[in-house]
């Protein structure tokens, strides 16, 4: 994983950088599956509001037992558990092929056989599910290791909502990330929370609209052209050899990131895996228009700010104002340039495309340079 990567300081996106990929099998579900079981394990506030939200699912449903309903004891959680084997028994260390002879997750008292939950976990669609479910169904009615269990629930986990069943109840990755995102403050579980952030990252999150009022909508429709002019900027980037070297067609593709702690938002293009890697695009204050390019170079290499030439020292010296320095991060060195988009500047779009163009190049040489003479 490249240190510039989004995930590069989650320890989730880091793990799974690092699985196996087969064909066999679909290593995100099973990553998934098991992180969701750790975090039941390791928080007792998540665990309880996921137990909350089961039984309300249950409920909506009509399907909720006394048994679940008045638990308030601890329980205890498995994933790849064979529908041959005991549950009381610790399972054999061996090699677990996805088949439907195993449930995905299954949730059960510490003590005692009240109840047991098996869920079938997905996180992209598959036709399959209901026949796995009914396999899910048929092992806990018939098979005589799970039969005796007072009340057993079976639950499809997807990020899609699937058909009713009659014995499944639904749930979603998004209502488990919701659980998260709401309901644990990043102070109080900060790995649980980059568990949520590794499945915003995989499109396995609850989603947000803003909602938009019509004066809202009419300032949008009167600033959208600055984004289409600006994307036409970054266009150029193809025509220049430097910057198409930097950037390869990353120029088509523009993005927007916004900051709710800042209130800011950007718009610009990044390039891919590289060192150094670099981002250009447009910083929008609530008050002001930021040119902003960011340079990052693999290792502490914050010595080289002192011998920065004259022009990109002077657009550090404007970055540094802005509250943005040359730091360390993720075993990275952040360098940062800007100059603030006056109404004069404005007026010459020319010269806005000059400045990217002579920041750029002359950061991306010197940074160039620095990094051969390092190695040699």
């Amino acid at each position: 994983m490249h240190a510039a990567d989004p995930l590069s300081s989650n320890v989730f996106g880091r793990l799974f950088s690092y699985i196996p990929r087969s064909d066999a099998r679909e290593p995100i579900e099973d990553f998934c599956t098991e992180a969701l079981a750790w975090s039941l394990l390791t928080s007792k506030k998540f665990a309880g509001k996921f137990l909350t939200l089961l039984r309300k699912r249950l409920q909506e449903a009509g399907k909720l037992g006394p048994n679940l309903q008045s638990f308030g004891d601890q329980f205890d959680v498995w994933t790849q558990l064979s529908f041959t084997a005991d549950p009381n028994e610790e399972e054999a260390d061996e090699e677990k092929s996805a088949s439907p002879g195993r449930f995905d997750l299954v949730i059960q008292p510490q003590t005692g056989e009240s109840f047991i939950i098996v869920i079938e976990s997905k996180v992209h669609f598959d036709p399959s599910i209901d026949s796995q479910v009914q396999n899910y169904e048929r092992a806990l009615k018939n098979h005589p290791r799970f039969r005796h269990y007072s009340e057993r629930y079976v639950f499809s986990l997807t990020p899609w909502t699937p058909e009713a069943s009659a014995n499944c109840t639904r749930l979603t990755w998004q209502n488990v990330h919701q659980l998260i995102d709401d309901e644990i403050p990043p102070s109080e579980n900060p790995v649980l929370r980059q568990f949520a952030e590794f499945l915003k990252s995989r499109n396995l999150s609850s989603l947000k609209l803003m909602k938009l009022k019509t004066q809202q909508l009419e300032h949008l429709q009167q600033i959208a052209p600055f984004f289409d002019d600006a994307k036409n900027l970054f266009g150029r980037f193809r025509d220049e050899p430097k910057l198409k070297t930097i950037f390869k067609s990353h120029w088509e593709r523009p993005v927007i990131d916004y900051d709710n702690k800042t209130d800011s938002t950007w718009y610009g293009i990044y390039t891919g895996s590289r060192n150094p890697w670099a981002y250009a695009g447009f910083w929008l204050k609530p008050r002001d228009i930021i040119l902003y390019v960011q340079f990052n170079v693999e290792g502490d290499r914050r010595s080289w700010a002192k011998e920065l030439p004259t022009r990109l020292a002077e657009a550090a010296k404007e970055a540094a104002r802005l509250g943005s320095k040359p730091e360390i991060e993720n075993r990275e060195t952040h360098f940062y340039f800007a100059n603030r988009l006056t109404p004069d500047l404005a007026d010459h779009p020319e010269q806005v495309f000059y400045w990217f163009k002579t920041t750029l190049e002359t950061a991306e040489n010197f940074l160039q340079e620095k990094i051969r003479n390092r190695k040699a």
